[in-house]
Formats: C-alpha cells, structure tokens, sequence
C-alpha cells in the first residue's frame, strides 16, 4: 500500500467503513450515512479498498517519477476508463443519491479522487488536470449534463441581450443529481474543490463559468444563499480582466432574473451603469416586479437622453417611442408613479444668476474672474455637465411632476404629434379620480392640437370618458343608498349629460377651428365656419 505526498498525514487516520447502502426503505439517517465521501479526501491510509494488487505496478511508477505529468495523466485515464466499463451495467439505487446510487460508483469516486488529488500535489498550477478532476467531480454530484444542440455558430460581437439569449438557450440540464439534503456534504466538498482550483488558476474563465453553472443545478442545497452566489460573481469580475467580462455577465444577468427581488435591482443596477444598452430590458423587469416609479424614471431618462442623441436604442425606438413608453407606465400605475394634486407646487420662472465680472486693473488680481468654474478634460476642453435632477435618478424614491414632464418634454417638443401626449395626461388624471381635471386636460388639448388626427384621437378619448362617467352614474342611480346622495348623483347626471350633448353640438366647430390653426389664411375654412352658424347673423 502506497501514498503520496501530503496524502499520508495523520488527519487521514481514521478507517471508513464500508460502502453498503441499505436495500429496504433507506431513511434518510440511512442515506446520510453513506456519505461524505470525499471529506477527508480518501487514500490508502483512510480507506484499504482503494488498492488493489493490480495497482501496485501503478503506484511505483508514480513513485518513481512523481515529477512526471504524463505518467499521472495515463493512470487517471486508465482509472476512468475503468470506472466507466464497471458502472455500465451497474444497476440504480436510492435516486436520492443520483450518480452514487450504487456502491460501485462511490467507490469510483474515491478512487479517482485520491489520484487526482495526489497529482495535484505536484502540478498544483496544471489546467488540464484542474479542468478534468472538477469534471470528474461534478458528475458524481451534479449528474449527467445534457445540452440542446445549436445551429450555427454563435456571433463574436453579439450585444448584451443576445448573448443573454445564447446562453439561456445553451443553458445546461442535468439528468438525477445528488439530492441537496442528503448530499450536504458532498456539495459542500465540491464548492471546496473550485475554490482550490481558483486559488491556483484565478485568471481561467472556464473554471469560473463551470463554477458558477452548478449554482442553477435544481438539487442545489438551500444553504447556498444568493449572497454567496453573488459574490462569486463578483469574484469572477474582480478577477478577470475586462476583456473577459462579458462572457460572466450574460450569466450573472440571467441569473439575477431567476433569483428576483433586490437581488435583481443590485446586479441590474450595476450593469446598467456601465452598458446602458439593457436599460430597456430591465424597465420591463421592474415593471414585472411592481417596481413602476424605478422603471418611470429609467425610461424617462432615456427618453430624454436620446432627445440629446446622447443615446441609441437597441431596439431602433425613437425618442418619442421612448416618451410614449414611460406615459404607458405613468397610465397604468398612476398613484405609484406621480405626484398627489396637493404636492404639486407652482413653477416658478426659471431666474439666471447674475455673474459680476472684475474690471481690468493694474492693482486686482493676477486672473481675472468671469462666473463659476467650469470642468475640463485632460486636454483643456469645457466638459458639459448637467445638474442632478431626481426624475432621472431610480434610487430617489420622489415622485414625479407627470404633467410639466409631459408638456415640458412632449408637447413643446412634439408638437404635431400631440394626441396621445394629451390623452395619456388626462387618462393620467383620470386614474387618479380627478375628472375635472381631466376635463380641462381633454379641453386644452383639443384647443391646441394642429392636426385632425390628433384632434380626433383627443375627441374620441373625451367622448368615452363621458360615457363611462354618465353610465356609472346611473348605475349608482339604479341602486341608491342614501336620498341626499341620490339628488346630488342625479345633479351630476344632469351635468355631465348637458356636456356631454354640447360636446357633441361643438365637435364641428372645433375641427374647424384645427383647420384654421394649422392654415388661419384658408378661405373655404373660413367660409364653413360662416355656415357653421347660419341664421346667427352675429355670430357668423
């Protein structure tokens, strides 16, 4: 019986017993007995059946030449091709322990174990056998990986979505699996082995990508927490080079989607900060994760940034598109996303700040002063900088002013495409309970549009609007509560169907009145608008 190296210390002293596994209903006391077996890593000195008069020819060549990888590459493969000819038909046990259901297969590992970690005594820093022993090693644990075959190579300068896209597509499944309650100590000696191979190879993405691929294994023990899973990715990014980092972030993003909450928030975050590129994919997540003011603020910002063409869209969306975008989420989440009525202060006119300029003296200072300072490049260049603003900031938990922004960034700006901009702020106001409002907002809007198909898209908005409002009404009339609540609702009634009916009667007149905006020289305008009123000799 011979050892190597570090593998005959004494902390290896004590004898394991015998691998048999229990043929009748296992408990779960039962199944755990059988394991960890590779904690102590297993030898010669720990476990007599690892040897047997057939290694001993092995075992003095390695003796000889330990300095020879060769040499340990052969045995290792000869071991491997062993164990594989003795687990063929070897057949399954408890399914609770996966890949070492039968004793044959737990005695494979140790076996395989003992010689690779015997190897990795004198060629710590060998990739090839790092590589093959955390191959070997994951199998008995994780199973046997299936993945689907891809058609076609994969893009070598692919953005950010797509290669997420590849990598959820080329994700790896496992058929069985060690079980993570009872295996606790197995998976946990598995984690050890990548780390090992990390102190040594801390520069290897493969070991890193291979690493972090057993934390989406479904058997995973509950007592991997996402914390430590998201700082052995922050790990990886810390270690490898920038060069390398996208080929960890198309991983950790998905990952951070499946794992949810502010776990999500964080890595998203981050990323974002540096590639903006995904800050449209991640407003749809957030949307998902009922988080609209973060994902209000994201697109707003980008709205704007794009106004600049400080930004390109991805997806080949217009700054508008953008605009609409975030008035879809101020819409559908009214009371997360804008300010209460009451909140909402006056805008005050916009004052310059006076600069006093010094006068040319021979007794002043040596340089002269003109307004603050302003920043600069290496190279002496102004560097434009925009003060902090809270509607683009998604950390600021302030809510937003919905209707300076959508006249500020909208309606000034889009002016021939102001339709929706006026029904998303008066649906806004709509969501919120304020009718009137609403009102006022559909009644601006149709006072200002220039074209007939902004104007109709207002008008049919306020036509709906009315209705909806006059059949609640009578709804709430048709089972009454209270005789003081029923004179006030059929007051309203009353009310809002005398609008409704003059809203109606107006509808000629205000498309002539767009007309007459968009061309107040039009002369067959004019006279339909003298036709409009017809025996209204003063009006006409």
């Amino acid at each position: 019986m011979v050892c190597h190296g570090r593998l005959t210390s004494s902390v290896y002293g004590h004898v394991i017993a015998p691998l048999a596994l229990p043929t009748t209903m296992d408990s779960l006391d039962a199944l755990r007995a059988v394991l960890p077996l590779t904690v102590p890593i297993p030898s010669p000195v720990n476990n007599t059946s690892l040897l047997n008069p057939k290694d001993i020819s092995r075992e003095e060549d390695l003796l000889r030449n330990p300095g020879s990888l060769q040499a340990w590459w052969t045995a290792i493969q000869t071991a491997k091709e062993q164990a594989i000819a003795t687990q063929k038909n070897q057949a399954m046990g408890n399914p609770l322990l996966g890949p070492l259901a039968s004793p044959i297969a737990r005695t494979n590992l140790q076996r395989l174990t003992y010689l690779f970690e015997s190897a990795l005594v004198h060629f710590p820093t060998s990739y090839k056998l790092w590589k093959a022993y955390l191959s070997m090693r994951t199998y008995y644990v994780l199973g046997k990986a299936t993945k689907q075959k891809r058609a076609g190579a994969r893009k070598k300068y692919a953005m950010m979505k797509e290669m997420m896209e590849e990598d959820e597509f080329d994700a790896e499944s496992w058929e069985g699996g060690l079980n993570g309650v009872v295996g606790w100590e197995e998976w946990k000696a598995l984690v050890g082995v990548y780390e090992r191979a990390l102190m040594w190879l801390p520069t290897m993405p493969r070991i890193w990508l291979n690493y972090v691929t057993i934390f989406n294994h479904p058997n995973l023990p509950p007592a991997f927490s996402k914390t430590h899973v998201r700082r052995t990715y922050d790990r990886a990014l810390r270690t490898l080079p920038p060069s390398l980092h996208n080929r960890i972030w198309p991983r950790y993003l998905l990952w951070a989607e499946h794992a949810g909450g502010p776990t999500t928030v964080a890595v998203y975050r981050r990323y974002i900060s540096v590639d903006p590129s995904m800050t449209e994919h991640y407003t749809k997540l957030l949307i998902e994760m009922k988080r609209p003011l973060e994902a209000a603020k994201l697109l707003l910002s980008l709205a704007r940034r794009a106004a600049r063409g400080e930004y390109e869209s991805p997806e080949g969306k217009s700054p508008y598109m953008l605009l609409g975008e975030w008035l879809d989420v101020v819409e559908a989440w009214a009371e997360d996303v804008g300010l209460d009525p009451d909140e909402i202060k006056p805008e005050e006119p916009e004052k310059k700040a006076e600069e006093k300029v010094e006068s040319v003296s021979s007794t002043g200072t040596l340089i002269r002063l003109a307004g603050p300072m302003v920043p600069a490049n290496s190279t002496g260049k102004p560097v434009e900088t925009r003060p902090y603003d809270p509607d683009e900031d998604p950390t600021n938990p302030q809510k937003l002013n919905v209707e300076r922004i959508i006249k500020k960034d909208g309606l000034d700006v889009y002016k021939d495409q102001a339709g929706r901009l006026w029904t998303g702020l008066a649906t806004y106001w709509i969501k919120r309970g304020e009718f009137d409002r609403a009102t006022e907002t559909f009644e601006m809007g149709m006072a200002g549009v220039l074209t007939i198909r902004d104007f109709t898209q207002i008008f049919d908005a306020y036509a709906e609007f009315c209705e909806t409002l006059i059949s609640a009404l009578m709804d709430e009339l048709a089972s009454p509560e209270d005789d003081e609540d029923t004179a006030e609702t059929e007051a309203e009634l009353d009310t809002r169907m005398r609008a409704f009916e003059k809203l109606m009667d107006r509808r000629p007149f205000l498309v002539n009145d767009v007309l007459l905006r968009r061309n107040p020289n039009d002369i067959q305008e004019w006279e339909k608008r003298v036709a409009l009123w017809g025996a209204d000799d003063e009006k006409a």
